[in-house]
This record gives structure tokens, sequence and C-alpha cells, in this order.
């Protein structure tokens, strides 16, 4: 009886060691359940690893039924000498030994023996594995209960010993699983309810996004038929958070909460998959960058780590797994005319101010003139093909994006809620957008479309020649068109925030001067060189003059703001000399759900195209100019606002 003495041993050592060892971050919890013809009962165990894969018991809990008896465990007899404590069974000095130790993985399970006292019948119990047969009835584990005061090498009659015909040692387990698609039930919109399917299905990941929606489910595996079990979120400073800023915790197959971070789920029987299950449902926060102290180091990383515990109710530690939580990916989403170089300077400030932070860049240059309805689909299809890639790459769950957008990508953004593509069990129906950041995005048009699309056919022309097709995009950024119209920012769907670039009266001058130079030029084929921050280029201004030609202003007295006028404009036609900055703030509120930024134009790229290079007025996408705050360290702060913050980086929603 000299091996397996030791599961049942740790019980008694529970009762005086559990205050000592509750919480030990080193301790591990296990199961023993054991059956034999006269038998049948299940310890819970904690114990110390040792180092060599091997653990030291130290406290147990449960009870065992032999015969007509229901038995409680009241504790584990202690070690007295070290490696090997012995059992002495009278006067002779014969002895069974114990040593406590439990071998995770290996045949038998035991060292040399648990010794466990109980209560409500003969005890201490010896449970052990004996390979010869030599003191018990067959080679196996057994359980001999002392009960006399004689003892030799031989079978005793001083003891009894009971044949264990099943015996499971079983470490309860942590395991994340990404729902979708399989565990998601679409109709419902909510995790499957089938314990078969809860036991098997989900994709085994190691992080998730916080964007709000993700969820996690949280398998604790390794438990028995009514363990008493407690999950909690655990942070950096060992705590367990008092609000949700880490994520909430949930029980979806009964159990109770205690706190949005704490929950003790049921034990649930899945066909003998796992045993007993017991399933915590995570869900991710809706801020990256934490309100509490924490918060500090979050805006400058792309994640952070927690740990989710499984504790028993002396709140000993029984399994443990770290939890990454990452910044939502950001998406950038170019305009009319545009390309994914149009971002590389302000990917790049976000790289460079974000250490790890992962952003993916839409490309519809092709169609980069088409319409919004157009384009809309091609950038949805590119959406979720990011969102695979990211959430293999990071092993991840992860459902939406941070939207950053430039000039008709923001229209673009916001027409997605309409595609029946846009909400899907990836996302939870809930759409690809987490925040939606634009920028300089013509949410009433832009005169410039107006003009351009009425141009000559010659015109249109050379603008293709030069990469600008004229297309269902300048009709639909016309003013008053049939698109702008009908279009509607989506409410209670993502966080929008705009930013609206626009140029000084002074800086507005120096492109007025280039406009009525070049104008007046070609319509007295004069073509006097302009100098100073302004480099000429005739082409295609020699058949687009007309676009700069209105009734209202016209060289060579152009004037941009009256260009850009409409009616109740509190701005006075301020642009970034292709779209008014009355337009770019929309329905958005300035100086809470909007930003203005001064001294940028709209991009290099769009004022070549008609005619002129400004090399003096940086773009609204450029890294390190506008007043008072350049545009990508807006977005860089509206990226570690919080959804709920109030003043300068609130969120429409």
């Amino acid at each position: 009886m000299i091996q397996v003495a030791r599961s049942l041993v740790t019980v008694l050592a529970a009762i005086f060691l559990s205050l000592l060892f509750a919480g030990d971050a080193d301790a591990a919890g296990f199961t023993i359940t054991y059956s034999g013809p006269n038998l049948s009962g299940t310890i819970s165990v904690i114990a110390t690893p040792n180092g060599d894969g091997t653990f030291t018991v130290i406290s147990a809990s449960g009870s065992q039924t032999l015969g007509p008896l229901t038995q409680a465990v009241t504790g584990v007899i202690p070690l007295t000498d070290g490696a090997l404590s012995r059992f002495y069974e009278g006067t002779t000095g014969s002895y069974f030994g114990y040593d406590n130790q439990l071998k995770p993985g290996s045949s038998p399970v035991f060292g040399v023996g648990l010794l466990v006292t109980f209560a409500g019948g003969p005890s201490p119990i010896l449970i052990y594995y004996d390979g010869t047969g030599y003191y018990g009835s067959g080679i196996g584990y057994e359980e001999s209960i002392y009960v006399g005061s004689d003892g030799n090498n031989a079978p005793d009659s001083a003891f009894e010993v009971y044949t264990i015909t099943s015996l499971t040692l079983q470490q309860p387990s942590v395991t994340f699983l990404d729902p979708v698609p399989t565990l998601f039930t679409p109709t419902t919109s909510s995790i499957t309810s089938d314990l078969n399917t809860l036991a098997t299905g989900g994709k085994t990941v190691s992080g998730v996004a916080a964007d709000g929606v993700t969820q996690l489910l949280v398998r604790v595996g390794g438990l028995t038929q009514g363990q008493q079990v407690n999950v909690s979120i655990v942070d950096e400073t060992n705590s367990v958070p008092a609000t949700g800023e880490d994520g909430t915790l949930s029980t979806p197959q009964g159990g109770t909460t205690a706190g949005p971070a704490s929950a003790s789920p049921a034990p649930q029987y899945a066909s003998a998959i796992n045993g007993y299950d017991g399933f915590v449902l995570y869900q991710s926060p809706v801020d990256f960058v934490r309100a509490s102290a924490l918060g500090a180091g979050d805006s400058g990383v792309g994640s952070h780590q927690v740990t989710i515990q499984v504790t028993d109710t002396n709140n000993n530690l029984l399994a443990s797994s770290p939890l990454v939580i990452l910044r939502p990916p950001v998406l950038f989403v170019h305009g009319l005319w545009g390309d994914p170089g149009t971002w590389t300077q302000f990917d790049s400030f976000l790289k460079t101010s974000i250490t790890g932070i992962i952003t993916y860049r839409a490309d519809f240059e092709v169609t980069n003139g088409y319409s919004v309805a157009y384009n809309t689909p091609i950038v949805l299809a590119q959406a979720a093909d990011f969102l695979q890639a990211f959430r293999s790459a990071n092993g991840a769950a992860a459902s939406q994006f941070d939207f950053i957008v430039h000039s008709m990508g923001g229209l673009i953004s916001n027409s997605m809620p309409g595609d029946p593509a846009f909400d899907t069990p990836y996302n939870y129906y809930k759409g690809y957008i987490h925040k939606l950041i634009t920028v300089d995005t013509p949410f009433q048009g832009s005169p410039l479309a107006k003009y351009t699309g009425a141009s000559s056919a010659a015109c249109k022309q050379k603008l293709k020649d030069e990469g600008a097709v004229v297309g269902g995009a300048i009709e639909d950024l016309t003013p008053g068109s049939a698109f702008l119209q009908n279009f509607k920012i989506p409410p209670n769907l993502y966080y929008k925030h705009a930013i609206a670039s626009y140029l000084s009266p002074g800086e507005t001058l120096s492109a007025e001067i280039a406009v009525d130079g070049l104008v007046s030029g070609i319509l007295t084929g004069s073509k006097t060189p302009i100098v100073g921050p302004i480099i000429q280029k005739f082409q295609p201004v020699d058949v687009c003059y007309s676009i700069f030609v209105t009734a209202n202003t016209s060289p060579p007295a152009f004037s941009f703001p009256t260009y850009f006028l409409s009616s109740f404009d509190p701005y006075s036609g301020a642009s970034d000399l292709i779209v008014s900055e009355q337009s770019q703030l929309g329905p958005f509120n300035l100086g809470t759900t909007a930003h203005q930024t001064s001294g940028l134009a709209h991009s290099h790229a769009a004022a070549t195209l008609f005619g002129f290079t400004l090399t003096a007025l940086p773009g609204s996408l450029d890294s390190g100019s506008g007043t008072p705050t350049p545009n990508p360290a807006l977005a860089l702060a509206l990226l570690n606002a919080s959804v709920s913050s109030t003043g300068s980086n609130s969120f429409a929603h």
C-alpha cells in the first residue's frame, strides 16, 4: 500500500494550511475521481509544483461513498520527514509510505501514496498504487483503511483493502475560444446553448480586440459535478477590476456573477467529452485605453495583458491563463483620385507613436473616380479580408476596425451599413466599424465637383490622362446630387468624429493668385509665369479653366471663399481648396464631436491635378503641419479617447 496513498492525504492538510496557501500563485488545483466495487469518491486537492513535473499536495476537500457510508474529507496527513513519511501499523514497525506527490500525465498518477482523513467512518485512509499485488487484492489502485494495531508486510486483517477499478486525475484548465462562427447562433445573435457544441467547437485564441463587440467563450475544463469555482479577470497589479475596463464576465450556462470581472459558472456535463466544463462569456471592453491609472501605460502600446484566473471557494488558485487585449486594427480609406500611398506619412506617425499598432490600407485606386455606391462593396470586402488576416496573425478574436478616412472615403465608410455584407457573424451583426474618424470629408459636396462635372469633354479627357477619371464620384460629390440628398450618417452604430482642414485668407491668397494668373493667361494667351510659392503647370488648366470661371467669381479676381461660400455658412467660405469647412463638418459639432485645423490644403495631389502645386502649403494628411494640432496627432488622441469622452474628443453615436 505504499504508493498511491497521497491523493487523499491532502485533505487533512487543507484544514490547517488553506489559509496559509490561499491564493498561492504557484499552487495548482487537481481533481481525483475514483470508483470500485464498494466505493467511489471525488477529491479536490491543491498542490505546489516541485520543479520536476510533480506536485506536492497541501490541502484537499471532497467526499467518498464507502458501502453505506458517505464520508467527507477532513484533512491530509502532512509529511513528517520530507521525501517519505510513514504510516505505522502497530508495534512491529511495519508501515505504508506516503509522499503526497502527484504526477500528472503519468501512470500511476501518484508518487508513493496519499493519506487522507475522513469524517463519518474509519480513518485515515491510504490511496496508493500497488504494482505487485503484494499488499492488496491485485495490481492497480487500492484504498486501505487502518483499523487495527497489528501490522506486517503481508495482507493483514487489521487493514481493510478496497480495490479501485477506475481513477482519474484532472487539472482544471482555461481555454479561450473565439465563438464565431461555430458557437454563434445567427438567428438569436448569441452563443449556442448546445453543450456538445460548446465542449468541442470554437477556435482557440490567446487574445481579443477591445472593440466592445467581440466575445470570448472561456471554457474551464477538468471540473467535477457540483464543483464551485470562481473565474476572475486579474490585471497587472493582481487586482480584480471594479469596473469593466478590462472586459466583463457572465455565465451563459448557469451560475452567478459577483461584479463585472468575476463569475462562478455551474459545471456542465457534455456527453463525457471533457467531463464537466464551466462556461464563462467574456465581453471585450469598448475602450482599449483604461480609465484607471493603468491607462497611462496604454496610450503608446498596441496591447496589454490581463490574466483569467480560476479559484476555489477558499481562493486557492486552480488554473490561470494570460489574455492579450489588443487595440482594434486601424483601416485607412483614401478618397477621390487617391491611392493607399495617400496615408504614408499618417501611417508612419501612428506606428511611431504607438508601439505594435496594426494598420491596413484600403485600395480602390483603379476605381477611385467611380461612384460611392460602386466603391463601397470593394472597400467592405477588403475590410472583411483584413479582419481575417488580423485574427489569424494575432491569434485573436476581433470584430471591428477603427476607420480613419479621407475625403470621399468618409462617404464610402458611412455608406457601408446599407450593404448586406456589413453585418456578419464575424462582427456579431454590429458592423465592421468601431470608431470612424473622417478627415476633410465633403458631407455636403463641393462646388469643385459641380464645375468639374460640367466641364468640357477635352477637360475630362485631360484629367483622365492625369489619372483622374471624371465619373460617378464627381456626380455624387456635386452639391444637391441624388446621392447627397439620400445620404444619411447612420445613428447608434459606431462612434464618429470629424476633422476639418482649412486655409487662412492669407494662405488662400497664394492659390487665388495662381488661379488668376493661370486662367487669365489662358484667356488672354499670355500665360505669364507667377513667382513665389507657386510652381506653374499649364496643363490641364489649358482646357479646364472653365472650372474656375463661375457667375460669382472668376479671374482676374478669383476668390476661393466666394467660390465655396454657400447659404448659412458660418465659416465664410473657408476651405482646404477642395472642400469647404462647412461641408467637412457636416452634422458634427465643432469643439466636441469635430476638430478644425488651419494651415492645410486638402492634398497636394488634388491641387496639382488642377494645374498648380502649392509648395508652401502642406496637405491635410501630412504629419508635421497644421494649427493648433496636426491631423495625425488629432487622430492619435481620438484613437486613445474613450467613446464616452466629453469635451473636444467626444464622439457622436
